[in-house]
C-alpha cells in the first residue's frame, strides 16, 4: 500500500504576453520564461514540484493568466518554514520577471501569507522560533470573519 502525504500548494498568477495567447486561450507550449526547462530550474531553486496551468488575473472581466504552482509534499507548520517558502516564491517571481516583464496576481491566502512572512526583518526571525501559523485569510468588509 502506497502512503500518501498532504501537499501544500502556493500559487502565483502571471500576466500573458500576446505570443502566448491563441483563440483557444493561453498557449502553454509558447510561454516565455515558464517553459519546461525554466520550470525544472525553478523547481531545483525552490525545492518544490513546479507546474503551470491557465489562470486569470482578476474577477469579472478578468484577463488571461498563467498560474505557477509550487507544490511541497509536506512542510512544517511553523512560521520560520513559511518565511523560507516565501523567500523562494519571491525569488521565483523575480527570475520569471527577469526573463519576461509580467505583472503578477496573488489571490491565494497561503501564498500571500508566505510572501508577507518573507518580509519579516532579520532581527525578528530569532524571536519567531517555535511559533506556528494558525490562520490566514483574505479579509474585506464583505467577509463573514470581519463581523
Amino acid at each position: 500500500m502506497t502512503e500518501t502525504h498532504p501537499t501544500s500548494e502556493f500559487k502565483v498568477t502571471f500576466s500573458v504576453v500576446p505570443q502566448e495567447v491563441s483563440v483557444e486561450g493561453v498557449r502553454l507550449d509558447a510561454l516565455t520564461g515558464l517553459g519546461p526547462d525554466d520550470l525544472e530550474e525553478i523547481g531545483r531553486d525552490t525545492a518544490a514540484h513546479v507546474t503551470v496551468r491557465p489562470g486569470s488575473t482578476g474577477v469579472g472581466a478578468a484577463g488571461l493568466g498563467i498560474e505557477l504552482i509550487l507544490a511541497y509534499v509536506s512542510i512544517p507548520g511553523d512560521l520560520l518554514a513559511l518565511i523560507e517558502i516565501g523567500k523562494k516564491i519571491k525569488s521565483a517571481i523575480k527570475k520569471i520577471q527577469a526573463r519576461q516583464a509580467r505583472s503578477i496576481t496573488i489571490s491565494d491566502s497561503d501564498t500571500m501569507a508566505a510572501v508577507a512572512a518573507a518580509s519579516v526583518p532579520g532581527e525578528l526571525i530569532g524571536k519567531l522560533q517555535g511559533t506556528r501559523l494558525r490562520l490566514s485569510g483574505i479579509y474585506s468588509a464583505a467577509s463573514p470573519r470581519t463581523g
